[in-house]
């Protein structure tokens, strides 16, 4: 039993420290802080930018691209508005979205940008131009 309180003793530091707001990370964005969290890949014929954004329905997004920069934004929102229910505590809600990525210019193909929401992520996927797409080519050695 002494053990434990040992333990104990050691585990509350680790809980209080841990419970500090720098442990519950915003995803910093040029000057400003995103709750958004992003993932950005890259093929030889495309680049997938991923914004993890629950709750949402596809319509909730707006999409724009400007001069190499491309915009996504949505509203926030309260979630379960429901007038016949009388709400004591209020947590649901949906975070303003609000991100903008540049890609260098004249890479990408804005013609062929497909976006599809699935499962709380948002995948944009931004083709490459053919002329910015890597060569390869086989030497042969004589």
């Amino acid at each position: 039993m002494k053990d434990m309180l040992a333990i104990r003793k050691d585990f509350y530091p680790t809980v209080s420290n841990f419970l500090k707001e720098e442990n519950f990370p915003t995803y910093k964005t040029g000057n400003l802080l995103s709750t958004t969290p992003s993932n950005i890949g890259e093929t030889e014929d495309v680049i997938q930018i991923e914004l993890m954004v629950p709750g949402r329905k596809k319509e909730d997004f707006t999409i724009e691209i400007d001069n190499d920069r491309i915009r996504i934004s949505a509203e926030a929102k309260v979630l379960d508005e429901k007038e016949s229910k009388q709400m004591f505590k209020r947590e649901f809600s949906l975070n303003k979205v609000d991100r903008t990525f540049k890609v260098k210019s004249g890479l990408i193909n804005y013609d062929g940008v497909e976006a599809k929401y699935e499962d709380g992520i948002l995948l944009l996927t931004l083709p490459k131009r053919e002329e910015m797409k890597p060569v390869k080519k086989t030497i042969d050695i004589m």
